[in-house]
């Protein structure tokens, strides 16, 4: 007979699974591998705000393309938090890793506890933690530097709170719930999908149209759930009004619908091709969306609220994929806001069988096939998470799990990327020993991104982002205009390119594969 799981076993699955996922070796990794360029944004808004004063509500970032770098997102508390941990231990990338990884396993927690006050089933509550490890996209960024998955768990602990509060209706969890939607909403905007149905649901039975089952019909209730709403929409009217001040384009505060794109065709490829694969197993997938079938399917039989929860998240995931359609052709992060769908459904179906046929939960072959089945998952998972860092540090086959585009594409990224990219890793002490301080502006090619090669020198200046139709030498002549003093190639094909030449007469140092040169003379 299958024990039954308590938490202490969670704990312990999760230290398991880290080991397993090389987590204890990742911990010290800088950003790198997959969308580098958003880890490294995440980083320089935290070292702008330890280098420049720790002024909460003057987010920064390296790149030079509005006034002083300045412009925000999401709710910067997890970097002011990262800056604040280096201000006392110095600074570093396991803290900021750390502090993802805590925060996406107090999600986790949260699941788990919600399976045991629905199911009152340890084994059970612990199928849907699994079914988050063994995504690959979810576990990259669990313990990486963005804040997509924290913002995930504290939905999830805002659900938890508000199943405490219809067990009992004790007014603190309904508190606890208002302020765990607070810091999600805060963290990622698209968290609404899991929060908006609550509040339907509260004022549907606020106004009679439905029997009460989660709220007490008082406008107590739906006052401190309304709260999330009073906090987080002043936050985004700032970073709006913030971005327009500064003339901050980058950071973006609007949808990206389908509608406005080009080549929808390229992108849905791209979509289904890399990043579904990614998000999760073809095998989970169609067992989530049987359990959904069959949950519409006996509609019937279901409490009319939670049809009503399932059917509101299943539209919002659908209009937020056609909201920003345009981001998923290379911006995986993006597909983590479809794990909202994932608790109801699993927890709906499995307390359904509970109810209906217990027999079924209680086989102890069902448990020992769906354990076997969840090891060959989280292998896999290893296999494909490990792959982003260094394909060539385990021991399994990857060729079982690994296409042989994913093999050869990751192959060449960490060929290419010890070649060309791993120096300007190191390269900040050199440019400080060469004459080039923290303030001066440079110029860094062939850098796509805003702040990848900005962020490892600790250098504010210009890259390769924007002025899509000019030269590298048109780029150079308008960003020295705007102040820029030293031109930094990382390749050195780029010494080639006949635009730069004139830009070249003045070398003032080399680091490995980077030469730098001197603008003023």
């Amino acid at each position: 007979m299958i024990k039954e799981v308590k938490t202490k076993h969670l704990f312990i699955v999760l230290i398991v699974v880290s080991i397993l996922y090389n987590y204890q070796y990742v911990l010290k990794y800088p950003p790198r591998s997959t969308h580098q360029w958003r880890q490294a944004d995440a980083l320089s808004i935290s070292l702008n705000y330890y280098n420049e004063g720790m002024k909460f509500f003057e987010p920064k970032i390296h790149a030079q393309y509005s006034t002083d770098g300045k412009g925000v997102g999401e709710f910067p508390i997890v970097y002011y938090i990262n800056a604040m941990v280096w201000k006392a231990v110095g600074i570093n990338y396991f803290t900021p890793r750390l502090l993802i990884l805590l925060l996406s396993f107090l999600g986790l927690f949260f699941l788990f506890k919600s399976g045991q006050l629905l199911l009152k089933d340890g084994f059970w509550s612990l199928v849907l933690p699994l079914l988050f490890l063994t995504s690959p996209v979810y576990i990259y960024y669990a313990n990486n530097f963005i804040v997509n998955v924290p913002a995930l768990s504290f939905l999830f602990g805002a659900w938890y709170y508000l199943l405490k509060f219809r067990e009992n209706f004790k007014q603190k969890y309904l508190i606890f719930s208002s302020i765990f939607f607070t810091v999600s909403f805060l963290l990622r905007s698209t968290m609404a999908i899991g929060y908006m149905p609550v509040i339907f649901i509260f004022c549907l039975e606020f106004l009679g149209l439905l029997k009460p089952l989660i709220s007490r019909k008082k406008l107590l209730d739906i006052f401190v759930l309304l709260l999330p709403l009073a906090l987080v929409v002043p936050w985004y009217l700032f970073a709006k009004s913030y971005n327009n001040a500064n003339n901050s384009v980058y950071f973006l505060t609007t949808i990206r619908p389908i509608w406005i794109g080009e080549n929808l065709g390229d992108i849905w490829v791209k979509f289904y091709n890399n990043l579904l694969p990614n998000f999760h197993f073809d095998f989970i997938g169609g067992l989530i969306i049987l359990a959904f079938i069959f949950l519409f399917v006996s509609a019937k039989k279901l409490p009319k609220q939670f049809n009503i929860f399932l059917i509101l998240i299943l539209f919002e995931i659908v209009s937020y994929f056609l909201l920003w359609f345009v981001q998923f052709d290379v911006h995986d992060y993006y597909t983590l806001d479809f794990f909202i769908f994932f608790p109801p459904v699993v927890l709906g179906f499995l307390a359904y069988h509970k109810h209906n046929n217990s027999f079924i939960l209680q086989s102890n072959k069902l448990k020992i096939a769906v354990s076997i089945t969840t090891v060959f998952f989280l292998l896999g998972c290893a296999i494909k998470s490990r792959a982003k860092y260094n394909s060539k540090d385990f021991i399994f086959n990857k060729r079982l799990i690994l296409t042989k585009d994913e093999n050869d594409y990751w192959n060449w990224y960490h060929w290419y990327y010890n070649e060309r990219g791993l120096a300007i890793e190191t390269v900040k002490p050199y440019l400080r020993e060469i004459g080039i301080r923290k303030e001066d502006l440079v110029i860094s090619f062939p850098d796509q991104s805003p702040n990848i090669s900005l962020f490892f020198m600790d250098q504010k200046g210009f890259t390769n982002l924007y002025y899509y139709d000019k030269s590298l030498g048109e780029k150079t002549a308008i960003y020295k205009l705007k102040g820029a003093k030293y031109l930094i190639l990382s390749e050195p094909n780029l010494m080639q390119d006949s635009t730069l030449a004139p830009y070249l007469k003045n070398q003032i140092g080399e680091y490995k594969n980077i030469k730098i040169f001197d603008l003023k003379n």
